[in-house]
């Protein structure tokens, strides 16, 4: 039998494709493997699998300085090791409020590693749509490790002076319509 015929996609061999109950039993560091019924990659790091999850994921962020009511809310993220992307969308509802007195925050998808950064450390960016009239853009901070902080720029004349924390009436009162749009990049702990 020719070797093209012993391995390739249409073959009986098939190196590295499995199911995630058929891994290999015997792993090598560094060996990667395809899973077929997760469609999801993983390595061997020397003691476990570690997946490589190619798929968004959704997720229920939680919140400080922001009521949900009837808010559309749409929040997604991908992890590939320790790295972490995750974007979220709120429409306010009807019912929906953002505090007079509380920065908002958003919760993370997973717990952060933080390096001495704070909320003024850009780790995405944000957008803040007055329905109708304005957009406004801004930061994404890390507040903890395990919230984020979506900030507006403030400006001064034709300067950036600051990215300032977003309650009731900043970057405008928030009012049904308006939109809050934060995407960041972190590196799980």
């Amino acid at each position: 039998m020719p070797f093209s015929s012993v391995l390739g996609a249409s073959s009986v061999i098939k190196p590295g494709v499995c199911t995630s109950t058929t891994r290999p039993t015997v792993p090598y560091e560094g060996q990667l493997i395809y899973e077929t019924d997760t469609d999801r990659v993983a390595a061997y790091n020397g003691s476990a699998w570690v997946g490589f999850d190619t798929t968004w994921q959704t997720y229920t962020p939680t919140y400080a300085g922001f009521t949900v009511g009837n808010a559309t809310v749409v929040a997604r993220y991908i992890e590939i090791g320790k790295f972490g992307y995750a974007y979220v969308s709120i429409t306010l509802g009807s019912t929906s409020s953002v505090s007079s007195s509380v920065a908002m925050t958003i919760s993370n998808p997973s717990t952060m590693a933080l390096a001495g950064v704070g909320a003024t450390t850009p780790i995405g960016q944000a957008e803040f749509r007055d329905t109708g009239t304005n957009s406004f853009s801004g930061i994404v901070g890390y507040a903890s490790t395990t919230t984020v902080q979506p900030r507006n720029f403030s400006v001064s004349g034709s300067l950036i002076v600051e990215a300032t924390s977003i309650i009731s009436n900043i970057p405008f009162t928030w009012t049904n319509g308006d939109i809050i749009f934060a995407h960041w990049f972190y590196h799980k702990a």
